[in-house]
């Protein structure tokens, strides 16, 4: 990667040009190699999950990009850069949430090579993400129990996919997640992450082990979902499914992706369209 380009706010003085040269400088690859031991021993305390250390290491992908399509030097870039590289960002429509995680990302990239003796300051200290300006009503809107249950029960099964027993698959797995979601309290990442075998019977009582963010919780699951899961178990085995207790919840019903894990993107999507 080139160096930094010398524009006028950026120019080395004689005094630091022999202290800061391409040769003294650390190369991106040491700080990216510092970053990866950080991500696997620091973060959470060194039990993040597979998909916290995917996303750190994307949003700083992203950034050194951006550094490198600029021509600044990693080691070299400052608060300034980081509030332009946050300006990208927002022009690029990127939501509130988004840009928070990336800076938080940028951040602790920085404390990775601070602590590797790379480079002295963190550029990422002090700059925050904007606020997201959405009125607080329209965060207020909710169904009652009553509304979502026949939203389950009456609305899901219009939608048709594929073959017959696909469309039954499909309907079984959008009313569970949304059952679950809705009337249980399950996040998405929880629905994303789940496993049939995290599904257990006790004395005619139904638990869900749920392996959230940061936590993993077991909550009592209501008979009439309990019901609607075993249905959606036996359609699978229908539809061909070599069914275990590491096979994931929910599946893709797509053409190419067949019985994977469904992405936590399409989780939200459905989410999205029904509630």
């Amino acid at each position: 990667m080139a160096i930094r380009r010398l524009d006028k706010g950026n120019k080395f003085s004689r005094n630091n040009r022999a202290a800061a040269t391409v040769s003294t400088l650390p190369t991106v690859t040491a700080m990216r190699s510092a970053f990866e031991s950080y991500l696997s021993l620091t973060i959470a305390d060194g039990h993040a999950s597979e998909d916290t250390i995917k996303t750190y290491r994307a949003r700083v992908g992203r950034f050194l990009a951006w550094c490198k399509e600029r021509e600044l030097y990693p080691a070299l870039i400052t608060q300034e850069n980081i509030k332009e590289y946050r300006k990208y960002l927002i022009d690029e429509s990127k939501g509130c949430a988004t840009i928070r995680l990336s800076l938080l990302a940028i951040k602790h990239f920085y404390v990775a090579c601070q602590r590797a003796k790379l480079v002295r300051e963190n550029p990422a200290i002090g700059v925050k993400a904007p606020r997201d300006k959405r009125e607080i009503g329209s965060t207020l809107n909710f169904l009652s129990q009553e509304e979502l249950q026949e939203l389950i029960a009456h609305i899901l099964p219009t939608r048709k996919i594929g073959a017959e027993n696909t469309h039954q698959i499909q309907v079984f797995r959008d009313r569970l997640l949304l059952g679950c979601m809705a009337l249980q309290g399950c996040r998405s990442i929880e629905m994303y992450r789940a496993n049939l075998g995290d599904f257990t019977s006790s004395g005619g009582q139904h638990y869900f082990k749920l392996d959230g963010k940061n936590s993993i919780r077991t909550v009592v699951l209501r008979p009439d979902l309990a019901a609607e899961l075993e249905e959606y178990r036996q359609a699978r085995v229908l539809g061909g499914e070599e069914l275990n207790a590491a096979s994931p919840l929910l599946i893709s019903l797509s053409n190419a992706r067949y019985g994977q894990r469904l992405s936590r993107r399409v989780i939200g999507f459905i989410v999205d369209v029904y509630l």
